[in-house]
């Protein structure tokens, strides 16, 4: 069993709130003793403390995140209590002046690891400049998709196009502001009568997409990602299939009679997720690791096989494949299932972050850093290096390549090069 030392040491978001109360002298006695056991843990925890206490060395890390948060910084440190700048008043003094604040808005933009980046920048030179090595940059990606139906028929999609663009029964198909979304013409959200007819669609890497299903369920569809579904739900379940990523907000649904609850199911490469109503999401990229589902609201009963395991709120399901498990020359990771483990208290925001429009990564790989990367700038990722160091950091998504790669290169402790749609990891 972990020791209380061993839980604070990983448990960064507890760490950073405890650091916002000191700097704003509102820590309780409690919570005092639980910062003063992170700072025993080690000299490295220490120096991050003495470093976020240090006005200069708060300023210059701010006016460095300036630059990749310019339209929240400053009113981030209004909210925090520090105000206007006065007039004339230069920066670099203000930022002395308010180091509190200042402090509290780094660890709030971008959290207690990346202020550890900032503050900790060997200023070594490589073989090419930052300008040669990031002047091919690569644009962010955005709602797109491509809807498939069930006659064969594809539409590509994207925000501009809005307006009704097809009818299968009476259900009419309309796509207006980056969401697609069907419209059931009946009273009710079934219809038994009608044959099924299936859709599907797809979002290509460096694109997302959102859907509305003809019951009112809500999906948030991530990068390289799809979903089969039919153009109204009828029978005793509402059923999906997946590929990738996708965020769920189920509308419950009863049979006619309003007797029954009308479940929905989603299934994705060997994991079905049951549901009645509720807010979860399932990440089953073939070149992760693990398929996962974590649960936000409600309850789920998630499926493999003989095994299975109902979710509360927070947790999450993690079907790992066989340790035996080998990538093809496409990168899918091939293997059987494992059973199923839950994990409690599951990190919400970095598996919602993708949905929330940033990036968010704790304690998190390079491999599994680029892996996104990959995935949302539609980029080839190769490797002239390995590279052990771990990473936390919080970077919107609708940035160029260059700024997230830039503020990982801070740490001094990797590299990269962008050349046309491909970016190469050196040292």
């Amino acid at each position: 069993m972990k020791g209380k030392s061993d839980c604070l040491s990983n448990n960064m978001e507890s760490i950073k709130s405890l650091i916002l109360k000191h700097l704003r002298a509102e820590i309780t006695a409690e919570e005092q003793t639980a910062l003063d056991v992170w700072l025993a843990i080690s000299e490295a925890n220490r120096e991050l403390f003495a470093g976020i206490n240090d006005p200069d060395r708060v300023a210059l890390s701010l006016e460095k995140l300036g630059r990749l948060h310019e339209d929240q910084v400053w009113e981030r440190l209004q909210a925090y209590g520090a105000g206007e700048r006065g007039a004339g008043e230069k920066r670099g003094h203000f930022l002395r002046r308010y180091w509190w604040a200042a402090a509290a808005v780094i660890l709030a933009l971008l959290g207690i690891g990346s202020y550890w980046v900032f503050n900790n920048v060997a200023q070594k030179q490589i073989a090419l400049t930052q300008e040669q090595r990031f002047k091919n940059d690569v644009a962010p990606g955005k709602n797109s998709a491509l809807l498939t139906l069930a006659g064969g028929q594809k539409i590509v999609l994207d925000s501009n196009a809005r307006g009704a663009i097809s009818q299968q029964g009476n259900t009419t198909i309309l796509n207006t502001n980056g969401q697609l979304v069907y419209k059931v013409a009946t009273s009710s959200k079934q219809q038994a009568t009608s044959p099924a007819t299936y859709n599907t669609l797809t979002t290509g890497r460096g694109n997302q997409y959102q859907l509305v299903l003809p019951d009112g369920s809500k999906v948030w569809l991530n990068a390289a990602s799809s979903i089969i579904y039919p153009s109204a739900f009828a029978g005793t379940e509402r059923k999906v299939v997946i590929t990738g990523e996708a965020y769920f907000e189920i509308a419950p649904l009863t049979s006619e009679g309003g007797h029954e609850k009308i479940p929905f199911i989603v299934k994705a490469n060997g994991m079905e997720v049951k549901v009645l109503g509720t807010h979860f999401n399932v990440n089953t990229y073939d070149d992760e690791e693990a398929l996962t589902t974590t649960l936000l609201e409600g309850s789920v009963k998630v499926s493999n096989g003989a095994d299975n395991r109902v979710l509360r709120p927070g947790q999450q399901a993690v079907l790992s494949r066989d340790q035996g498990a080998a990538k093809n020359g496409g990168g899918a990771i091939k293997g059987n299932l494992a059973s199923i483990r839950v994990v409690n208290d599951a990190n919400i925001d970095e598996v919602m972050a993708w949905k929330n429009g940033v990036f968010k990564f704790n304690d998190a790989t390079i491999e599994s850093i680029m892996r996104q990367v990959a995935r949302w700038y539609d980029v080839e990722v190769v490797y002239d290096t390995k590279v052990s160091q771990h990473f936390i950091a919080d970077v919107p998504r609708d940035v160029p390549a260059s700024e997230l790669l830039k503020l990982l290169e801070l740490t001094d402790q990797v590299h990269f090069k962008i050349e046309g749609k491909k970016i190469t990891v050196i040292r």
